[in-house]
């Protein structure tokens, strides 16, 4: 055979290797931030210096806030459908009420106290975990594992919860009854998570 027939041979047998790579490769889930019968978009938030981002459907609105004490990081992230009403009640126009369900990211700093997913939900009263049924699940986010488990209040609520060294990001939806469509985008979102 001459040179340029194995030439051809090997790049034919490397163009079949790459299809046969690629054709084994799992599928990407795509993510619906929606049930299937909406054609809203998805809109994306990243922050570099809370190291994540996400996407969250369209149709929702977020309210972001610096709730530490100076000392230590503390931030908070509200996410809720994008309605007058909620819009006004965010803008403190109505009168005081009950927020209605809400999903929240949490982000608290962790590079001081090292705690892992673990200790940080059972050690620090911002888990709610005293309200729980003290069931973990493990989880993963961002291709970080974390922590799942209920809580019960004023509504039910699903937590995730991820701790990294620098950070612990708590992720919480709460809703009425078990089918609320709020808990599907919850779960959209949390599998949209991407950590730096």
């Amino acid at each position: 055979m001459n040179r340029n027939a194995l030439v051809i041979v090997f790049i034919i047998f490397i163009l079949a290797l790459i299809y046969l790579f690629l054709s084994a490769l799992p599928e990407r889930e795509d993510i619906s931030l929606l049930s299937s019968d909406s054609n809203d978009n998805a809109t994306a938030f990243y922050s570099d210096a809370l190291g994540f981002g996400f996407s969250y459907p369209s149709d929702y609105f977020i309210t972001e806030h610096e709730v530490g004490t100076g000392e230590r990081l503390q931030y908070s992230i509200v996410l809720m459908p994008d309605t007058q009403e909620n819009r006004d009640l965010v803008a403190g126009t109505l009168p005081p009420r009950e927020a209605p369900p809400i999903i929240t990211i949490g982000i608290f700093q962790n590079n001081l106290d090292g705690h892992t997913t673990e200790e940080w939900i059972q050690g620090t009263s911002f888990s709610n975990f005293k309200l729980s049924d003290e069931v973990l699940k493990v989880v993963t986010v961002g291709g970080t594992s974390g922590l799942r488990y209920n809580t019960t209040g004023l509504y039910e609520n699903d937590n995730i919860v991820v701790a990294l060294p620098s950070e612990v990001y708590m992720f919480t939806v709460s809703y009425l009854t078990e089918g609320d469509e709020i808990r599907d985008i919850f779960e959209n979102i949390v599998r949209s998570v991407t950590f730096k």
